[in-house]
């Protein structure tokens, strides 16, 4: 844990999102209580992604500022942290895309 908060301390390209942005860990823990029908080891496996990565990385930002350079550093933190190996970083990935997809069908992002 203490692995994460450095480098979410160390992570500049963090964008300070306005007092109306969604931030993208707001966003992902509505996104994660919406699912239904999801397998509890499924539910739990999105849970730890986004509590131990995707939050402590991303979170701050806004949605609809998210890019790539975002998402390409936080892989980068994870892999030269040790935090992950690439098959996990894999898995976090998944969760991040299956949420953002879902963000582009209900319109809250383009």
């Amino acid at each position: 844990m203490k692995n994460v908060q450095s480098a979410r301390r160390q992570h500049t390209l963090r964008l300070v999102p306005s007092r109306d942005a969604e931030t993208v860990a707001h966003y992902l823990d509505s996104w994660l209580l919406s699912r239904r029908a999801l397998r509890a080891t499924t539910v739990r496996s999105f849970e730890s992604h986004i509590r131990l990565y995707l939050g402590p990385y991303l979170g701050d930002v806004a949605l609809d500022r998210l890019n790539r350079t975002h998402v390409d550093a936080m892989y980068d933190g994870l892999l030269s942290a040790g935090q992950l190996s690439v098959p996990s970083i894999t898995r976090v990935h998944a969760t991040l895309m299956s949420a953002l997809n879902a963000a582009v069908r209900g319109g809250l992002i383009g």
